[in-house]
């Protein structure tokens, strides 16, 4: 798969002015992906065929780019590289079938063309990987309280507003900052929600992960 670190631009005159700039100025070095040049190779259609293929999937169809435009750069980056649900669907893919095609697990693991199979972790990197998970979760949660708190001062000071005119001019304009702060506490639970999730699937396969090593180490 072609790096996932190319820039992508708009024509292949932008990106030698790019390459340019980069050069003059001694800034390091990129990889662009031009629109309007780069060959797109067809994918492997039968993998989209899930009767055929259980568990398999092509990786451009995982991937919603943000914009239309941007379409013929997933296509190009992704290839017809597939992702697998598990490493024995990968397995059954690449060997039993000898499908030539670079495979993906949910896990990490990597089937190559080649017949190479790359893949392994650490406690440290999956801890890592919760950290982060952990912040965002907290990240969010601090925005949330915040919301709440802001929503709190609102209506203590429209009880303070002695003016029944400026009460009823208030009234309106408090109601809709707090149509729109509902919306947005609304927006930020459903990613802590999200967030949760993801720990709660991290901690399961981490889980999984310490009996398949307690497996192996009897089995030793």
């Amino acid at each position: 798969m072609p790096s996932l670190e190319a820039i992508v631009v708009d024509t292949e005159a932008t990106g030698r002015e790019a390459i340019k700039e980069l050069s003059d100025g001694q800034l390091g070095v990129a990889t662009f992906l031009p629109l309007d040049s780069i060959r797109i190779k067809d994918v492997k259609e039968k993998f989209r065929n899930q009767q055929q293929f259980p568990g398999v999937h092509l990786a451009v169809d995982l991937v919603n780019p943000t914009a239309p435009a941007y379409l013929r750069a997933v296509q190009y980056a992704c290839g017809d590289t597939i992702v697998c649900d598990s490493m024995s669907v990968a397995r059954d893919v690449c060997y039993r079938q000898n499908e030539q095609v670079k495979a993906v697990t949910l896990e990490g693991e990597v089937f190559h063309k080649d017949g190479k199979l790359t893949g392994g972790g650490s406690e440290q990197s999956d801890r890592s990987a919760r950290q982060w998970q952990q912040r965002d979760f907290d990240t969010l949660q601090e925005r949330q309280n915040d919301n709440l708190k802001e929503l709190e001062a609102k209506q203590t000071a429209l009880r303070r507003l002695p003016d029944e005119a400026d009460t009823e001019s208030a009234i309106k304009g408090l109601e809709v900052q707090l149509k729109t702060m509902r919306q947005s506490q609304s927006t930020e639970k459903s990613k802590v929600d999200d967030v949760e999730k993801r720990l709660k699937e991290d901690e399961g396969k981490l889980r999984q992960i310490n009996i398949d090593l307690e497996k192996v180490n009897t089995a030793v």
